[in-house]
Protein backbone atom coordinates (compact mmCIF):
# COMPACT_ATOMS: atom_id res chain seq x y z
CA UNK A 1 0.00 0.00 0.00
CA UNK A 2 2.83 2.51 0.00
CA UNK A 3 2.88 5.43 -2.72
CA UNK A 4 4.42 4.93 -5.80
CA UNK A 5 6.00 8.06 -7.04
CA UNK A 6 7.47 9.13 -11.06
CA UNK A 7 10.62 9.76 -9.70
CA UNK A 8 10.41 6.07 -8.12
CA UNK A 9 9.13 4.21 -10.52
CA UNK A 10 12.24 1.95 -10.27
CA UNK A 11 11.29 0.47 -7.14
CA UNK A 12 7.56 -1.44 -6.50
CA UNK A 13 6.68 0.75 -3.80
CA UNK A 14 3.50 -1.20 -2.74
CA UNK A 15 4.92 -4.78 -3.38
CA UNK A 16 2.08 -5.18 -6.11
CA UNK A 17 4.62 -6.10 -8.99
CA UNK A 18 3.62 -3.34 -11.13
CA UNK A 19 5.56 -0.36 -11.82
CA UNK A 20 4.09 1.36 -14.92
CA UNK A 21 3.20 4.94 -14.67
CA UNK A 22 -0.25 4.78 -13.79
CA UNK A 23 1.10 3.29 -10.52
CA UNK A 24 2.17 6.55 -9.31
CA UNK A 25 -0.01 8.80 -7.75
CA UNK A 26 2.09 11.87 -9.38
CA UNK A 27 1.14 10.70 -12.71
CA UNK A 28 -0.88 13.07 -15.23
CA UNK A 29 -4.05 11.89 -17.24
CA UNK A 30 -3.27 12.48 -21.33
CA UNK A 31 -6.34 12.51 -23.78
CA UNK A 32 -6.04 11.40 -27.85
CA UNK A 33 -6.05 14.51 -30.17
CA UNK A 34 -6.07 13.32 -33.48
CA UNK A 35 -7.15 16.10 -34.78
CA UNK A 36 -4.58 17.77 -33.48
CA UNK A 37 -6.64 20.45 -32.32
CA UNK A 38 -5.74 21.38 -28.91
CA UNK A 39 -8.57 19.29 -27.55
CA UNK A 40 -8.27 15.86 -25.92
CA UNK A 41 -11.01 13.63 -26.72
CA UNK A 42 -11.65 9.95 -25.46
CA UNK A 43 -10.01 7.90 -22.29
CA UNK A 44 -6.98 8.91 -20.34
CA UNK A 45 -3.75 7.64 -20.55
CA UNK A 46 -1.95 8.23 -16.87
CA UNK A 47 1.95 9.21 -17.70
CA UNK A 48 5.05 10.61 -15.98
CA UNK A 49 5.78 12.47 -19.46
CA UNK A 50 3.50 14.05 -22.01
CA UNK A 51 2.62 12.19 -24.49
CA UNK A 52 2.85 12.24 -28.32
CA UNK A 53 -0.30 13.35 -29.77
CA UNK A 54 -2.73 13.79 -27.00
CA UNK A 55 -3.09 16.75 -24.76
CA UNK A 56 -4.11 16.50 -20.68
CA UNK A 57 -7.93 18.27 -21.31
CA UNK A 58 -10.72 16.07 -22.56
CA UNK A 59 -12.88 19.49 -23.89
CA UNK A 60 -13.14 18.23 -28.31
CA UNK A 61 -16.99 16.95 -28.97
CA UNK A 62 -15.54 14.84 -32.26
CA UNK A 63 -11.58 14.63 -32.50
CA UNK A 64 -12.42 13.90 -35.72
CA UNK A 65 -12.77 17.13 -36.95
CA UNK A 66 -11.06 20.64 -36.43
CA UNK A 67 -13.97 23.25 -36.27
CA UNK A 68 -13.77 27.32 -36.19
CA UNK A 69 -15.87 29.72 -34.11
CA UNK A 70 -18.76 31.49 -36.42
CA UNK A 71 -19.46 34.59 -34.23
CA UNK A 72 -22.12 35.92 -36.64
CA UNK A 73 -23.72 32.58 -37.75
CA UNK A 74 -23.21 32.50 -41.13
CA UNK A 75 -21.86 29.15 -41.31
CA UNK A 76 -18.07 30.25 -41.73
CA UNK A 77 -15.67 30.41 -38.79
CA UNK A 78 -12.87 32.73 -38.23
CA UNK A 79 -10.02 32.82 -35.75
CA UNK A 80 -8.68 30.24 -33.55
CA UNK A 81 -10.19 26.41 -33.30
CA UNK A 82 -12.61 25.48 -30.75
CA UNK A 83 -13.57 22.18 -29.18
CA UNK A 84 -17.35 22.27 -29.77
CA UNK A 85 -19.68 24.12 -31.70
CA UNK A 86 -18.04 25.22 -34.64
CA UNK A 87 -17.74 25.21 -38.14
CA UNK A 88 -15.78 23.43 -40.53
CA UNK A 89 -14.05 26.68 -42.07
CA UNK A 90 -12.09 29.63 -41.05
CA UNK A 91 -12.27 31.63 -44.50
CA UNK A 92 -15.18 34.24 -42.89
CA UNK A 93 -13.38 37.21 -43.48
CA UNK A 94 -15.48 39.63 -41.30
CA UNK A 95 -16.99 36.89 -38.65
CA UNK A 96 -18.90 40.18 -36.94
CA UNK A 97 -21.05 40.16 -40.30
CA UNK A 98 -23.40 37.36 -41.57
CA UNK A 99 -23.51 38.94 -44.55
CA UNK A 100 -19.81 38.70 -45.60
CA UNK A 101 -18.56 34.91 -46.16
CA UNK A 102 -17.28 33.28 -49.08
CA UNK A 103 -19.92 32.84 -51.76
CA UNK A 104 -22.03 36.04 -50.65
CA UNK A 105 -24.07 37.37 -53.33
CA UNK A 106 -21.85 40.76 -54.37
CA UNK A 107 -24.25 44.07 -55.30
CA UNK A 108 -23.18 46.85 -57.47
CA UNK A 109 -25.04 48.97 -54.25
CA UNK A 110 -21.80 47.32 -51.75
CA UNK A 111 -18.81 47.50 -53.64
CA UNK A 112 -16.89 48.90 -50.82
CA UNK A 113 -17.23 46.10 -49.35
CA UNK A 114 -15.73 42.38 -50.06
CA UNK A 115 -18.85 40.29 -49.53
CA UNK A 116 -17.65 37.43 -50.84
CA UNK A 117 -14.49 36.94 -48.79
CA UNK A 118 -12.13 36.68 -52.52
CA UNK A 119 -10.24 40.14 -52.26
CA UNK A 120 -12.00 41.23 -55.37
CA UNK A 121 -14.04 44.32 -55.22
CA UNK A 122 -14.46 44.73 -58.73
CA UNK A 123 -18.00 45.35 -60.92
CA UNK A 124 -17.40 42.12 -62.83
CA UNK A 125 -18.07 40.74 -58.63
CA UNK A 126 -21.80 42.15 -58.65
CA UNK A 127 -24.73 39.72 -59.51
CA UNK A 128 -26.66 42.41 -60.70
CA UNK A 129 -24.09 43.89 -62.81
CA UNK A 130 -25.03 43.66 -66.77
CA UNK A 131 -23.01 42.17 -69.66
CA UNK A 132 -22.19 44.79 -72.07
CA UNK A 133 -20.49 43.52 -75.83
CA UNK A 134 -18.33 45.59 -77.98
CA UNK A 135 -20.16 47.21 -80.67
CA UNK A 136 -17.16 48.42 -83.05
CA UNK A 137 -19.22 48.89 -86.25
CA UNK A 138 -21.86 51.34 -83.91
CA UNK A 139 -24.75 49.03 -85.77
CA UNK A 140 -26.69 48.82 -82.21
CA UNK A 141 -25.52 45.23 -82.37
CA UNK A 142 -22.96 43.65 -80.04
CA UNK A 143 -20.42 40.83 -80.65
CA UNK A 144 -17.98 38.75 -78.57
CA UNK A 145 -16.99 38.50 -75.05
CA UNK A 146 -19.02 39.87 -72.17
CA UNK A 147 -18.07 43.00 -70.25
CA UNK A 148 -20.01 42.98 -66.83
CA UNK A 149 -20.58 46.41 -65.33
CA UNK A 150 -23.07 48.14 -63.34
CA UNK A 151 -22.80 50.93 -65.29
CA UNK A 152 -23.22 51.37 -69.91
CA UNK A 153 -19.66 51.01 -71.60
CA UNK A 154 -19.42 53.53 -73.68
CA UNK A 155 -18.65 51.93 -77.85
CA UNK A 156 -20.90 48.60 -76.17
CA UNK A 157 -24.31 47.61 -76.03
CA UNK A 158 -26.24 44.70 -74.05
CA UNK A 159 -26.87 42.20 -76.91
CA UNK A 160 -24.71 40.01 -78.43
CA UNK A 161 -26.73 39.34 -81.79
CA UNK A 162 -24.15 40.80 -84.30
CA UNK A 163 -22.44 38.21 -87.13
CA UNK A 164 -19.78 40.47 -87.98
CA UNK A 165 -18.78 43.63 -86.20
CA UNK A 166 -16.74 44.78 -88.51
CA UNK A 167 -19.18 45.40 -91.13
CA UNK A 168 -22.69 47.46 -91.04
CA UNK A 169 -25.12 45.84 -92.85
CA UNK A 170 -28.78 46.65 -94.33
CA UNK A 171 -31.80 44.43 -94.64
CA UNK A 172 -32.17 42.86 -98.47
CA UNK A 173 -35.16 41.73 -99.01
CA UNK A 174 -35.45 40.94 -102.72
CA UNK A 175 -32.21 39.24 -102.20
CA UNK A 176 -30.63 41.16 -105.13
CA UNK A 177 -27.30 42.38 -103.25
CA UNK A 178 -28.33 45.70 -102.65
CA UNK A 179 -29.65 46.83 -99.14
CA UNK A 180 -32.63 49.44 -97.61
CA UNK A 181 -33.62 50.51 -94.72
CA UNK A 182 -32.10 50.19 -91.04
CA UNK A 183 -29.38 48.03 -89.95
CA UNK A 184 -29.29 44.78 -88.97
CA UNK A 185 -27.69 42.39 -87.05
CA UNK A 186 -26.94 39.45 -89.81
CA UNK A 187 -27.71 38.22 -93.51
CA UNK A 188 -27.56 41.69 -94.68
CA UNK A 189 -25.96 43.51 -97.62
CA UNK A 190 -23.21 46.25 -97.31
CA UNK A 191 -25.28 49.14 -98.72
CA UNK A 192 -28.55 50.90 -98.39
CA UNK A 193 -28.74 52.03 -101.82
CA UNK A 194 -31.75 49.99 -103.12
CA UNK A 195 -34.13 52.58 -104.23
CA UNK A 196 -37.34 49.30 -103.87
CA UNK A 197 -36.08 46.68 -101.77
CA UNK A 198 -39.30 44.75 -103.17
CA UNK A 199 -37.83 44.32 -106.68
CA UNK A 200 -34.79 42.07 -107.19
CA UNK A 201 -34.64 43.88 -110.89
CA UNK A 202 -34.29 47.67 -109.25
CA UNK A 203 -30.86 48.24 -107.56
CA UNK A 204 -28.10 50.48 -108.38
CA UNK A 205 -26.31 49.36 -111.60
CA UNK A 206 -29.24 47.56 -113.01
CA UNK A 207 -30.10 47.28 -116.59
CA UNK A 208 -32.44 49.80 -117.60
CA UNK A 209 -34.51 48.08 -120.79
CA UNK A 210 -36.90 49.46 -123.43
CA UNK A 211 -39.81 48.01 -122.53
CA UNK A 212 -39.54 49.37 -118.94
CA UNK A 213 -38.47 52.43 -119.22
CA UNK A 214 -41.33 53.82 -116.38
CA UNK A 215 -39.48 52.21 -114.10
CA UNK A 216 -36.20 53.65 -112.49
CA UNK A 217 -34.05 49.92 -112.41
CA UNK A 218 -30.71 51.47 -112.06
CA UNK A 219 -32.15 53.46 -109.01
CA UNK A 220 -29.84 56.82 -110.48
CA UNK A 221 -33.10 58.83 -110.36
CA UNK A 222 -33.42 58.91 -114.37
CA UNK A 223 -35.83 56.88 -116.61
CA UNK A 224 -34.40 58.61 -119.65
CA UNK A 225 -34.46 56.22 -122.93
CA UNK A 226 -30.74 56.76 -123.20
CA UNK A 227 -30.20 54.58 -120.33
CA UNK A 228 -32.05 51.60 -121.98
CA UNK A 229 -29.20 49.11 -122.65
CA UNK A 230 -30.99 47.07 -125.38
CA UNK A 231 -31.54 50.12 -127.92
CA UNK A 232 -30.92 49.52 -131.43
CA UNK A 233 -28.50 50.96 -133.92
CA UNK A 234 -31.11 52.63 -137.10
CA UNK A 235 -29.04 54.08 -139.72
CA UNK A 236 -30.32 57.42 -141.73
CA UNK A 237 -31.96 56.60 -145.40
CA UNK A 238 -31.65 60.10 -147.04
CA UNK A 239 -32.64 58.85 -150.20
CA UNK A 240 -35.73 56.50 -149.32
CA UNK A 241 -34.82 53.33 -150.75
CA UNK A 242 -35.06 50.69 -147.66
CA UNK A 243 -31.14 50.82 -147.64
CA UNK A 244 -29.72 52.77 -144.24
CA UNK A 245 -26.37 54.85 -144.49
CA UNK A 246 -23.24 52.98 -142.42
CA UNK A 247 -21.99 56.43 -141.84
CA UNK A 248 -24.76 58.30 -139.85
CA UNK A 249 -26.70 56.25 -137.02
CA UNK A 250 -28.77 56.66 -133.91
CA UNK A 251 -29.41 54.42 -130.55
CA UNK A 252 -32.97 54.18 -130.16
CA UNK A 253 -35.72 51.92 -128.72
CA UNK A 254 -37.50 52.46 -131.89
CA UNK A 255 -36.31 53.74 -135.80
CA UNK A 256 -36.85 57.91 -135.80
CA UNK A 257 -38.12 59.13 -138.66
CA UNK A 258 -35.77 58.96 -141.73
CA UNK A 259 -33.90 56.02 -140.48
CA UNK A 260 -33.61 52.13 -140.97
CA UNK A 261 -32.36 49.49 -139.48
CA UNK A 262 -30.22 48.30 -141.36
CA UNK A 263 -26.65 49.91 -142.78
CA UNK A 264 -26.25 48.09 -146.01
CA UNK A 265 -26.46 51.70 -148.48
CA UNK A 266 -23.21 52.36 -149.66
CA UNK A 267 -24.78 54.42 -152.45
CA UNK A 268 -26.86 56.87 -150.38
CA UNK A 269 -27.53 59.58 -152.87
CA UNK A 270 -28.09 56.75 -155.58
CA UNK A 271 -31.79 55.80 -154.99
CA UNK A 272 -31.50 53.07 -157.44
CA UNK A 273 -28.01 51.39 -156.03
CA UNK A 274 -27.22 50.36 -152.46
CA UNK A 275 -23.74 49.25 -153.62
CA UNK A 276 -21.49 51.03 -155.32
CA UNK A 277 -20.52 49.15 -159.46
CA UNK A 278 -17.11 48.24 -159.98
CA UNK A 279 -15.91 49.23 -163.45
CA UNK A 280 -13.07 48.45 -165.32
CA UNK A 281 -10.40 50.23 -167.60
CA UNK A 282 -10.79 49.65 -171.60
CA UNK A 283 -7.45 51.06 -172.96
CA UNK A 284 -7.25 48.70 -176.19
CA UNK A 285 -11.01 49.46 -176.49
CA UNK A 286 -12.04 46.25 -177.25
CA UNK A 287 -15.09 46.18 -174.77
CA UNK A 288 -13.24 44.00 -171.95
CA UNK A 289 -11.73 45.80 -169.14
CA UNK A 290 -8.31 44.97 -167.28
CA UNK A 291 -8.95 43.15 -164.19
CA UNK A 292 -6.13 45.21 -162.64
CA UNK A 293 -6.96 48.77 -163.00
CA UNK A 294 -10.74 49.54 -161.71
CA UNK A 295 -12.79 51.77 -159.53
CA UNK A 296 -16.27 51.98 -158.22
CA UNK A 297 -18.59 54.05 -158.68
CA UNK A 298 -21.82 54.61 -157.33
CA UNK A 299 -23.03 55.69 -160.93
CA UNK A 300 -25.42 53.85 -162.86
CA UNK A 301 -23.86 54.10 -165.83
CA UNK A 302 -20.06 53.14 -166.53
CA UNK A 303 -17.84 56.19 -166.66
CA UNK A 304 -15.93 56.77 -170.41
CA UNK A 305 -12.82 54.48 -170.92
CA UNK A 306 -14.40 51.94 -168.44
CA UNK A 307 -16.63 48.87 -168.84
CA UNK A 308 -18.48 46.94 -166.66
CA UNK A 309 -16.70 43.66 -167.22
CA UNK A 310 -13.17 42.36 -166.06
CA UNK A 311 -12.43 40.11 -168.96
CA UNK A 312 -9.29 41.44 -170.70
CA UNK A 313 -6.27 39.54 -169.98
CA UNK A 314 -4.57 41.28 -172.56
CA UNK A 315 -5.36 44.42 -172.17
CA UNK A 316 -2.76 46.13 -174.64
CA UNK A 317 -3.93 43.75 -177.13
CA UNK A 318 -6.71 45.04 -179.15
CA UNK A 319 -6.76 41.18 -180.86
CA UNK A 320 -6.89 39.29 -178.16
CA UNK A 321 -8.88 39.18 -174.59
CA UNK A 322 -6.55 36.19 -173.26
CA UNK A 323 -3.25 35.00 -173.66
CA UNK A 324 -3.73 31.96 -175.44
CA UNK A 325 -0.73 29.95 -176.33
CA UNK A 326 1.56 32.74 -177.25
CA UNK A 327 0.54 35.32 -174.92
CA UNK A 328 -0.44 38.82 -175.22
CA UNK A 329 0.79 40.92 -178.66
CA UNK A 330 1.43 38.01 -180.42
CA UNK A 331 -1.08 35.16 -182.67
CA UNK A 332 -2.00 32.01 -182.17
CA UNK A 333 -1.43 31.24 -185.41
CA UNK A 334 -1.54 27.25 -186.22
CA UNK A 335 0.40 26.76 -189.64
CA UNK A 336 -0.26 23.45 -189.51
CA UNK A 337 -3.68 22.63 -187.91
CA UNK A 338 -2.81 20.46 -185.08
CA UNK A 339 -4.68 22.06 -182.75
CA UNK A 340 -0.98 23.77 -181.11
CA UNK A 341 0.31 27.35 -181.93
CA UNK A 342 3.30 27.79 -183.92
CA UNK A 343 5.03 29.68 -181.25
CA UNK A 344 4.94 26.54 -178.94
CA UNK A 345 4.81 23.50 -181.95
CA UNK A 346 8.38 22.65 -182.05
CA UNK A 347 7.14 20.89 -185.47
CA UNK A 348 4.72 23.39 -187.30
CA UNK A 349 4.32 21.83 -190.37
CA UNK A 350 3.58 18.59 -189.20
CA UNK A 351 0.37 18.02 -187.89
CA UNK A 352 1.18 14.44 -186.78
CA UNK A 353 3.82 15.86 -184.39
CA UNK A 354 4.27 18.78 -181.91
CA UNK A 355 7.99 18.18 -181.34
CA UNK A 356 10.80 15.97 -183.19
CA UNK A 357 10.40 13.23 -180.96
CA UNK A 358 12.81 10.25 -181.80
CA UNK A 359 12.90 10.64 -185.14
CA UNK A 360 12.35 14.60 -186.01
CA UNK A 361 9.71 15.96 -187.38
CA UNK A 362 7.56 14.73 -190.42
CA UNK A 363 9.28 11.72 -189.77
CA UNK A 364 6.69 8.72 -187.46
CA UNK A 365 8.07 7.86 -184.22
CA UNK A 366 6.34 4.42 -184.84
CA UNK A 367 7.14 1.16 -182.42
CA UNK A 368 6.22 -1.65 -184.70
CA UNK A 369 7.12 -3.81 -182.09
CA UNK A 370 5.95 -2.01 -178.91
CA UNK A 371 9.28 -2.42 -177.50
CA UNK A 372 10.01 1.60 -176.48
CA UNK A 373 12.25 1.81 -179.95
CA UNK A 374 10.90 3.58 -182.50
CA UNK A 375 11.49 2.24 -185.95
CA UNK A 376 13.98 5.27 -187.03
CA UNK A 377 16.40 3.81 -184.60
CA UNK A 378 15.30 0.22 -183.70
CA UNK A 379 17.79 -2.50 -185.15
CA UNK A 380 15.03 -4.91 -185.06
CA UNK A 381 12.18 -2.88 -186.22
CA UNK A 382 9.98 -6.38 -186.28
CA UNK A 383 10.85 -7.89 -183.17
CA UNK A 384 10.93 -6.54 -179.40
CA UNK A 385 13.99 -6.55 -178.42
CA UNK A 386 14.47 -3.47 -176.18
CA UNK A 387 18.00 -3.71 -175.72
CA UNK A 388 19.39 -3.33 -178.95
CA UNK A 389 21.56 -6.23 -178.18
CA UNK A 390 23.46 -6.70 -181.37
CA UNK A 391 26.64 -8.26 -180.27
CA UNK A 392 28.75 -8.57 -183.52
CA UNK A 393 28.20 -5.01 -184.59
CA UNK A 394 26.31 -5.70 -187.87
CA UNK A 395 23.57 -3.55 -187.26
CA UNK A 396 20.98 -6.05 -187.26
CA UNK A 397 19.54 -6.93 -184.11
CA UNK A 398 20.72 -10.37 -182.91
CA UNK A 399 16.63 -11.52 -182.70
CA UNK A 400 16.19 -10.57 -186.28
CA UNK A 401 19.24 -12.37 -187.44
CA UNK A 402 18.29 -15.62 -185.11
CA UNK A 403 14.73 -14.92 -186.53
CA UNK A 404 15.70 -15.26 -189.75
CA UNK A 405 18.23 -18.29 -189.22
CA UNK A 406 21.34 -16.32 -190.34
CA UNK A 407 22.68 -17.11 -187.25
CA UNK A 408 22.17 -19.70 -184.46
CA UNK A 409 22.04 -19.65 -180.60
CA UNK A 410 22.38 -22.98 -179.37
CA UNK A 411 23.07 -22.53 -175.87
CA UNK A 412 19.92 -20.54 -175.84
CA UNK A 413 21.64 -17.97 -173.50
CA UNK A 414 20.68 -15.05 -176.30
CA UNK A 415 23.75 -14.64 -177.34
CA UNK A 416 24.69 -15.60 -181.03
CA UNK A 417 26.77 -18.57 -180.97
CA UNK A 418 29.98 -16.55 -183.12
CA UNK A 419 29.66 -14.13 -180.22
CA UNK A 420 29.79 -17.18 -177.74
CA UNK A 421 32.98 -18.41 -179.77
CA UNK A 422 34.53 -14.77 -180.62
CA UNK A 423 34.54 -13.26 -176.98
CA UNK A 424 35.76 -16.98 -175.71
CA UNK A 425 32.52 -17.21 -173.50
CA UNK A 426 32.14 -21.02 -175.37
CA UNK A 427 35.07 -23.35 -177.12
CA UNK A 428 34.63 -25.07 -179.96
CA UNK A 429 37.61 -27.54 -180.06
CA UNK A 430 36.87 -28.86 -183.50
CA UNK A 431 36.95 -25.56 -185.25
CA UNK A 432 33.09 -26.32 -186.58
CA UNK A 433 31.66 -23.08 -185.50
CA UNK A 434 29.52 -24.40 -182.88
CA UNK A 435 30.01 -24.00 -179.41
CA UNK A 436 31.37 -27.38 -177.92
CA UNK A 437 28.45 -27.61 -175.38
CA UNK A 438 26.28 -27.91 -177.99
CA UNK A 439 27.57 -30.80 -179.58
CA UNK A 440 27.00 -34.27 -178.26
CA UNK A 441 29.53 -34.99 -175.22
CA UNK A 442 27.86 -38.47 -173.20
CA UNK A 443 30.71 -38.41 -170.53
CA UNK A 444 30.37 -34.79 -169.73
CA UNK A 445 33.90 -34.05 -170.06
CA UNK A 446 33.71 -31.20 -171.81
CA UNK A 447 35.20 -32.79 -175.10
CA UNK A 448 32.34 -33.02 -177.93
CA UNK A 449 32.66 -37.03 -178.58
CA UNK A 450 33.07 -36.50 -182.48
CA UNK A 451 36.38 -34.47 -181.56
CA UNK A 452 37.41 -37.66 -178.72
CA UNK A 453 36.43 -40.33 -181.34
CA UNK A 454 38.39 -38.37 -184.45
CA UNK A 455 41.32 -37.45 -182.23
CA UNK A 456 41.22 -41.40 -181.34
CA UNK A 457 40.23 -40.62 -177.48
CA UNK A 458 37.57 -42.44 -177.49
CA UNK A 459 36.74 -45.76 -179.33
CA UNK A 460 33.37 -46.39 -181.69
CA UNK A 461 33.71 -49.75 -182.29
CA UNK A 462 30.05 -49.69 -183.53
CA UNK A 463 30.45 -46.45 -185.79
CA UNK A 464 27.40 -44.99 -184.13
CA UNK A 465 29.18 -41.79 -183.26
CA UNK A 466 29.20 -42.28 -179.42
CA UNK A 467 32.18 -43.63 -177.71
CA UNK A 468 31.97 -47.10 -176.68
CA UNK A 469 32.05 -45.84 -173.24
CA UNK A 470 29.30 -44.19 -172.81
CA UNK A 471 27.50 -47.15 -175.39
CA UNK A 472 28.52 -49.28 -171.96
CA UNK A 473 27.54 -47.00 -169.56
CA UNK A 474 23.86 -46.18 -171.22
CA UNK A 475 23.09 -50.34 -171.53
CA UNK A 476 24.70 -51.75 -169.04
CA UNK A 477 24.54 -54.98 -170.78
CA UNK A 478 26.62 -54.38 -174.37
CA UNK A 479 29.77 -55.40 -172.27
CA UNK A 480 29.11 -58.40 -170.43
CA UNK A 481 33.15 -59.35 -169.84
CA UNK A 482 33.49 -55.55 -168.51
CA UNK A 483 36.58 -55.60 -171.10
CA UNK A 484 36.10 -51.94 -172.47
CA UNK A 485 34.81 -53.66 -176.22
CA UNK A 486 31.35 -53.62 -177.23
CA UNK A 487 30.30 -57.45 -176.98
CA UNK A 488 28.72 -57.30 -180.86
CA UNK A 489 31.97 -55.73 -181.83
CA UNK A 490 34.35 -58.45 -180.31
CA UNK A 491 31.86 -61.08 -182.30
CA UNK A 492 31.82 -59.21 -185.35
CA UNK A 493 35.69 -59.63 -185.29
CA UNK A 494 35.86 -62.98 -183.99
CA UNK A 495 32.30 -65.29 -184.43
CA UNK A 496 34.08 -68.22 -182.53
CA UNK A 497 33.71 -66.46 -179.45
CA UNK A 498 29.89 -67.43 -179.22
CA UNK A 499 29.61 -70.73 -180.36
CA UNK A 500 26.21 -71.15 -179.98
CA UNK A 501 25.05 -68.05 -181.94
CA UNK A 502 23.19 -66.75 -179.15
CA UNK A 503 24.22 -62.63 -179.48
CA UNK A 504 26.14 -63.86 -176.30
CA UNK A 505 30.14 -64.37 -175.83
CA UNK A 506 30.55 -67.88 -174.51
CA UNK A 507 32.33 -66.56 -171.52
CA UNK A 508 29.73 -64.58 -170.80
CA UNK A 509 27.19 -67.68 -170.95
CA UNK A 510 29.36 -69.70 -168.42
CA UNK A 511 30.06 -66.82 -166.26
CA UNK A 512 26.11 -66.89 -166.25
CA UNK A 513 26.13 -70.35 -165.35
CA UNK A 514 26.62 -72.37 -168.80
CA UNK A 515 28.55 -75.46 -168.24
CA UNK A 516 31.96 -75.93 -169.19
CA UNK A 517 32.72 -79.23 -167.47
CA UNK A 518 36.34 -79.27 -169.12
CA UNK A 519 37.06 -75.42 -168.19
CA UNK A 520 38.57 -75.16 -172.09
CA UNK A 521 36.03 -72.12 -172.25
CA UNK A 522 34.04 -73.10 -174.85
CA UNK A 523 30.25 -74.60 -173.66
CA UNK A 524 29.82 -78.19 -172.91
CA UNK A 525 26.71 -78.29 -175.35
CA UNK A 526 29.02 -76.68 -178.64
CA UNK A 527 31.49 -79.49 -178.10
CA UNK A 528 28.59 -81.95 -178.04
CA UNK A 529 27.20 -80.81 -181.47
CA UNK A 530 30.58 -81.56 -182.87
CA UNK A 531 29.57 -85.39 -181.80
CA UNK A 532 32.38 -85.00 -178.65
CA UNK A 533 29.93 -86.46 -176.11
CA UNK A 534 32.34 -87.41 -173.77
CA UNK A 535 33.94 -83.93 -173.70
CA UNK A 536 37.62 -85.29 -173.75
CA UNK A 537 38.55 -82.96 -177.12
CA UNK A 538 38.51 -85.65 -179.37
CA UNK A 539 35.36 -87.43 -181.52
CA UNK A 540 36.23 -91.36 -181.22
CA UNK A 541 35.07 -94.50 -180.18
CA UNK A 542 34.08 -93.49 -176.83
CA UNK A 543 32.12 -91.28 -177.96
CA UNK A 544 30.54 -93.65 -180.79
CA UNK A 545 29.31 -96.05 -178.16
CA UNK A 546 27.54 -93.25 -176.11
CA UNK A 547 25.54 -92.55 -179.42
CA UNK A 548 24.50 -96.28 -179.79
CA UNK A 549 23.94 -97.41 -175.98
CA UNK A 550 21.61 -93.99 -175.76
CA UNK A 551 20.22 -95.10 -179.52
CA UNK A 552 16.04 -93.84 -179.65
CA UNK A 553 15.10 -91.44 -177.10
CA UNK A 554 17.76 -89.42 -175.50
CA UNK A 555 18.41 -89.90 -171.47
CA UNK A 556 19.61 -86.71 -170.10
CA UNK A 557 20.40 -85.43 -173.28
CA UNK A 558 23.58 -88.13 -174.07
CA UNK A 559 23.71 -88.89 -177.45
CA UNK A 560 21.52 -86.14 -179.02
CA UNK A 561 24.04 -84.87 -180.89
CA UNK A 562 21.55 -82.39 -182.50
CA UNK A 563 19.88 -81.92 -179.64
CA UNK A 564 16.06 -82.90 -181.10
CA UNK A 565 15.54 -85.00 -178.61
CA UNK A 566 16.37 -88.14 -180.23
CA UNK A 567 19.49 -90.23 -180.69
CA UNK A 568 18.91 -91.43 -184.03
CA UNK A 569 21.00 -91.61 -187.83
CA UNK A 570 21.06 -87.43 -187.54
CA UNK A 571 23.61 -87.79 -184.52
CA UNK A 572 25.59 -90.84 -186.02
CA UNK A 573 25.97 -88.75 -189.11
CA UNK A 574 27.39 -85.75 -186.99
CA UNK A 575 29.35 -88.23 -185.06
CA UNK A 576 31.07 -90.22 -187.94
CA UNK A 577 31.05 -86.10 -189.94
CA UNK A 578 33.89 -85.27 -187.11
CA UNK A 579 35.41 -88.52 -186.59
CA UNK A 580 38.89 -88.34 -186.02
CA UNK A 581 41.12 -87.66 -183.03
CA UNK A 582 40.38 -84.58 -182.74
CA UNK A 583 41.35 -82.50 -179.75
CA UNK A 584 38.54 -79.18 -179.29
Amino acid sequence: GAAEVCGDLAVDNDCDGDMSDAEASDSIAYHADADNDGFGFGPATMSCSAIAGSVTNIDDCDDAAVIYGDADADGFGAGAMVACNGVATSTDCDDSSNAVFPGAVELCADLAVDNDCDSDLSEAEASDSVAYHVDADQDGFGFGAATMSCSAVVGSVTNVSDCDDAAVIYGDADADGFGAGAMIACNGVATNTDCDDSSNAVFPGAVELCADLAVDNDCDGSTDEAEATDRVTFYGDSDNDGAGDPLVSTLACSAPSGYVGNSSDLCSENGDLTTPLTYYRDIDGDGAGDAADMMDSCSSSAPAGYVATATDQCPADGAKTEPGACGCGVADTDTDADGTADCVDQCPTDPAKTEPGTCGCNVSDADTDGDGRADCVDNCPAIANADQADCNANGTGDVCELAAGSATDCNANGVLDSCDLATGFSADVDANGVPDECKPDCNANGLPDAYEIANGTAADCNGNGQPDSCDIAASGVLDCDANGILDACELAADATLDCDANGALDACDIAGGASDSDGDGTIDQCEIRTGDVTLDGIVDGNDLAIVLNSWGFAIGGLGDIDGDGFVDGNDLAVLLGNWTPTTF
